[in-house]
């Protein structure tokens, strides 16, 4: 299952694909993303989802710029890479994790 990081724990890159799930328990299309992600994660060694609830980690979400939810940012090598918006596909995702 995911890793979720508490409040003031720092992002670790330790897969070449970090995924970082902002996410809120009160946020429906969020529920929907969870099992999206772990899929991905569960199919690729080189990928770990990291889920943020976006009420405990205000400041990691204030630094990332998040305003909507679910906002998925992925890292490449620790490097920010991409980002989705509002609940993604697998296969959407898939496509930029070459």
């Amino acid at each position: 299952s995911m890793k979720e990081l508490k409040n003031n724990e720092v992002l670790e890159f330790n897969k070449t694909y970090t995924i970082v799930d902002f996410y809120a328990t009160w946020c429906g299309p969020c529920r929907s993303q969870a099992p999206i992600l772990e899929n991905i994660e569960k199919n690729r060694e080189d990928v770990e989802v990291i889920k943020v609830d976006v009420e405990e980690c205000e400041t990691l979400a204030t630094e990332y710029k998040v305003l909507n939810l679910p906002t998925i940012l992925i890292f490449k090598n620790g490097e920010p890479y991409n980002k989705f918006v509002g609940l993604t596909q697998e296969k959407t995702i898939e496509e930029v994790l070459k």
